[in-house]
């Protein structure tokens, strides 16, 4: 998340999207199998000012969407809401 808010372009182990499916390969993030497709992915941006821009702005505004203030706490007050209704019953 940190590469995120940066607006860099981020590369990462496919296993990192398992908990996020906000994270598509090629769309917001770059995502490999193994340590070589990691560093062929890296080789390609570094070769691919574009790529690396497309897929870093791309990432910058996925965390945008997700974390926006407004809707984190409405995200945070529903599950507490569940949490503590849950419980009661």
């Amino acid at each position: 998340m940190h590469a995120f808010s940066a607006g860099a372009c981020t590369v990462a182990y496919r296993d990192t999207a398992l908990a996020m499916p906000e994270l598509v390969h090629g769309e917001n993030i770059l995502l490999a199998d193994s340590s070589e497709e990691i560093a062929e992915l890296i080789a390609e941006v570094g070769a691919d000012r574009q790529l690396r821009r497309r897929i870093g702005r791309a990432g910058l505004k996925t965390l945008r969407e997700l974390f926006h203030p407004g809707d984190a706490v409405s995200k945070m007050a529903s599950d507490m809401r569940q949490l503590v209704f849950r419980g009661a019953a």
